[in-house]
């Protein structure tokens, strides 16, 4: 096996970063660096008012070489984009990047983020002649709120020439509040019960109606339309940097399928998986008589389609249909659901090694999520113990699904998804005949697989000279 050097870009490492970008990407580090892979870890740190750009070296993680870069570009994650100029701010320190990737001499570069990194990173990757790839977890280069969800729960599909943009932004974090979100203080205060409850209050707002913009001398529309062009210009320059990335890795068709309806980029669709995806399928029972035991995994948001989820539950209730509960895993606070919260069990954040008790004890998985969700891992990890899903067509690890034989693909509404649950609760032999489905189909999903898949997609990549 020929030895490479890999040099990942990611929002950082665990505990301090969290969710699906932040797990994949550290499984795979680790996983390269066990086969023998030299490792390296490029993150955006925090930002010092009145200083330049550098990269520090951090404490080394588990055979992996970690490196800061102190004052990126802001890390919004979720928290949208107030200021566009201030995420396209030129890069002072021009030798900056080269001078880093001269240092440690990559092969490849794999970037898990757009977030924070300038432009001039991809020229000196480009100039020096080193592969890049980019696994698409999110919408960042093309939504600055991420996930093409517009305030009025309702999918971007048109921004308006930078319009949709400057409204579903219009309460977005404000700068100095990301500059102490990326601090090296805030790391260490991150799950202290004030800061939930900072942050909890803020997402609250953020995703309320926009506010009223209002500055000196510049009406709403004529503002809006002014921030409008900033917005153009930051779509823009996110597009440069896709067209300098030798090779797009979309973890879904749905991921694949929006990026290029904004961009023509090379690319080939590569699922994700994670160190935790292993084999655990069992033949289930279900028992007509018995409750129905639904489970949903993530955040209690609009986005996620949460709501919508209660909505289809509440129907139920409503004819009569009491025969079921809904377990509840994920972050945010119990919410009073009117109508239907005696049938509904909060369980709070879980930990992986809770996976085993939480999927045997579940019946049927549901991921209704309402925006283009690049991938849903929940949806694999259920799969992987041999539990069905009923999932939205709007999810990308809908691929995985075949509709009426390991799960169900809806539309994302309450109506639909009433009917579903009226199917299964009227004739659980359909649960039982999809669990043996999904338990005597093939199975690769392994990190193992995949990181032979991702290092031979490394292999094959030719660099454009041209761009």
């Amino acid at each position: 096996m020929n030895i490479i050097k890999i040099l990942h870009y990611t929002l950082g490492l665990p505990p301090y970063r969290t969710g699906g970008l932040t797990k994949y990407a550290t499984d795979l580090m680790i996983s390269q660096q066990k086969m023998g892979h030299e490792i390296f870890l490029l993150y955006p740190g925090q930002i010092n008012l009145f200083g330049k750009e550098k990269i520090s070296e951090n404490k080394n993680f588990k055979g992996i070489w970690v490196f800061e870069l102190v004052n990126p570009l802001p890390v919004p994650l979720r928290g949208g984009v107030i200021n566009p100029t201030a995420f396209m701010k030129p890069l002072s320190n021009q030798e900056l990047f080269k001078d880093f990737l001269n240092s440690i001499n990559p092969d490849v570069i794999h970037v898990h983020t757009l977030m924070g990194i300038h432009c001039e990173f991809f020229d000196a990757a480009n100039n020096l002649g080193i592969k890049t790839v980019f696994t698409t977890h999110d919408y960042f280069g093309i939504c600055p709120t991420v996930n093409l969800f517009k305030y009025d729960s309702k999918a971007c599909i048109d921004y308006d020439e930078g319009l949709g943009c400057a409204i579903c932004n219009s309460n977005s974090y404000s700068l100095p509040l990301i500059r102490i979100m990326q601090s090296h203080l805030y790391k260490q205060m991150k799950n202290s019960s004030m800061i939930k409850s900072i942050r909890s209050r803020r997402s609250r707002v953020q995703f309320s109606e926009p506010n009223t913009l209002q500055e000196p001398h510049i009406s709403k529309p004529n503002l809006l339309q002014y921030r409008a062009q900033y917005f153009r210009e930051l779509r823009m320059y996110y597009g440069d940097i896709l067209r300098k990335i030798d090779l797009v890795l979309y973890n879904s068709s749905t991921t694949k399928e929006e990026y290029e309806h904004y961009y023509s980029l090379k690319g080939k669709v590569i699922p994700v998986t994670s160190y935790n995806i292993k084999d655990n399928r069992q033949v289930k029972k279900y028992d007509e008589n018995s409750i129905l035991h639904i489970t949903y995994f993530g955040p209690l948001e609009k986005y996620k389609g949460f709501f919508m989820l209660c909505d289809a539950l509440k129907i139920l209730l409503d004819k009569g249909v009491t025969n079921w509960e809904l377990n509840v895993y994920g972050n945010g606070s119990e919410i009073s659901l009117k109508g239907i919260a005696e049938h509904v069990k909060y369980h709070g954040r879980y930990q992986f090694n809770q996976q085993g008790d939480i999927f045997e004890h579940s019946d049927l998985v549901i991921v209704p999520s309402l925006w283009k969700e690049t991938f849903g891992l929940v949806a694999l990890e259920s799969l992987s113990y041999g539990v069905p899903i009923i999932i939205s067509k709007l999810v990308g690890a809908k691929d995985f699904v075949q509709n009426n034989d390991n799960g169900f693909i809806v539309e994302p509404n309450a109506e639909c998804l009433t009917q579903v649950f009226a199917r299964i609760l009227n004739n659980r032999n359909i649960l039982s005949k999809m669990n043996n489905n999904i338990c005597s189909g093939d199975f690769d999903f392994s990190i193992e697989n995949h990181v032979k898949r991702i290092l031979d997609t490394y292999k094959y990549i030719e660099k454009d000279n041209s761009k």
